[in-house]
């Protein structure tokens, strides 16, 4: 199919979509930060959320025909549910709505998020859109936008997925520096408050990307493979600013908080300097390696009430295979550094991975049982 021509595009008010339906709801993180990135670049914003529309397609056709818009832009958060019991496909729903969305305006329609992210070339495809941004949008965004407007050309824009004829092109993702985005604190997009109200949690992210080598996690692909980290002052103000919404509860949507362990440690002396370690909870996710007494002290006196670990397996061998760097006696020294500074511990296990067998079942099992944890989590299957 050839690719809609947008060349008299001009970059007024861009509508932003966020489809997630998903309960609880989780409030649209990604795009939070893409609005605040995109109006400080003199970029006129609205946010059509439908997490909060009994009838998603009819709000859709109802806001298009109110106005034109220079630009749709779509948040893809995950491709499915990630459950082997369940197995929700999202996309249908996506390319349900690109079509609607496409019937109604000549204007582009632009998919990101990390779902979109981990494959791309394929839900570009699949769904229908224009175009596509892999990697972080913050930027990237914005050039795409002002490349429409004024006729330049596409092929250089990072993290760009777009039609050339029969061919979709798919170019080196985007990744932005985090340490130049102090707007990425704002939060004041999304109906924050709302989102607690009825979710409980707000999201943040201390970092991006990750160095691990796990052979089935889409974080690397999704965000990139070195980590870049947000200034903790940054993620301070951003905490602040929540909680002058009455937002108290936090989730890090890190892939591992603690990876680098020295960045993490900052992170909670400036929450703890700016006297907020008091007045809020938080989650995180972390590695049992690197984690140290030290820093689990330091996430408490910061706020931190508990610790998700994605252990996988208690058994060495399918660690190894998994592509894990540590093994069950990192676990161990994990979770009594958890329980000594008084933090929650959950432990997430990820059995039928390779070398996986009855007795390593059994070993893990056994592992877990001498732990004191506050719960146990088991998926199934490895994609």
């Amino acid at each position: 199919m050839a690719r809609r021509t947008h060349r008299s595009m001009k970059p007024d008010c861009i509508l932003l979509i966020n489809p997630n339906r998903i309960q609880p709801p989780i409030a649209p993180l990604g795009l939070e930060y893409l609005a605040a990135a995109l109006e400080e670049q003199g970029f006129a914003l609205e946010l059509l959320d439908l997490a909060w529309e009994d009838d998603p397609l009819a709000a859709v056709r109802e806001r298009l025909r109110q106005r034109r818009y220079g630009a749709v832009g779509i948040s893809v958060r995950n491709t499915d549910d990630c459950s082997y019991a369940t197995r929700d496909f999202f996309l249908p729903q996506i390319r349900e709505l690109v079509a609607t969305v496409k019937s109604l305006t000549e204007s582009p329609v632009i998919l990101g998020g990390c779902g979109f992210s981990i494959m791309p070339e394929a839900v570009l495809s699949y769904c229908g859109a224009d175009y596509g941004l892999a990697g972080d949008g913050e930027a990237a965004m914005a050039e795409l936008l002002g490349a429409l407007g004024q006729g330049r050309e596409l092929a250089g824009i990072r993290g760009l997925v777009y039609r050339h004829g029969q061919k979709i092109i798919v170019n080196p993702p985007a990744t932005a520096d985090l340490t130049q985005l102090p707007c990425l604190a704002r939060r004041d997009f999304a109906d924050n408050r709302r989102y607690f109200i009825e979710g409980g949690q707000a999201g943040l992210e201390t970092k991006r990307g990750c160095d691990r080598k796990c052979i089935y996690c889409a974080d690397p692909l999704a965000k990139g493979r070195k980590p870049r980290l947000r200034p903790p002052a940054h993620i301070v103000q951003e905490i602040a600013n929540l909680l002058a919404q009455g937002i108290d509860c936090f989730h890090l949507c890190d892939a591992e908080f603690n990876i680098p362990e020295e960045h993490a440690r900052e992170v909670c002396r400036e929450i703890i300097r700016a006297g907020l370690g008091e007045k809020i909870k938080w989650y995180t996710y972390a590695s049992p390696k690197p984690f140290s007494l030290e820093l689990a002290l330091l996430m408490r006196r910061a706020g931190c009430i508990g610790i998700n670990f994605g252990v996988d397996s208690g058994h060495p061998g399918v660690l190894k295979a998994l592509g894990r760097d540590f093994g069950p006696e990192e676990i161990v020294a994990a979770v009594r550094a958890s329980n000594q500074a008084g933090l929650a511990c959950m432990l997430d296990l990820l059995i039928g991975g390779p070398q996986e067998t009855p007795k390593t079942v059994a070993a893990t099992v056994r592992l877990v049982k001498r732990l004191e944890v506050t719960a146990i989590g088991v998926a199934l299957g490895v994609r």
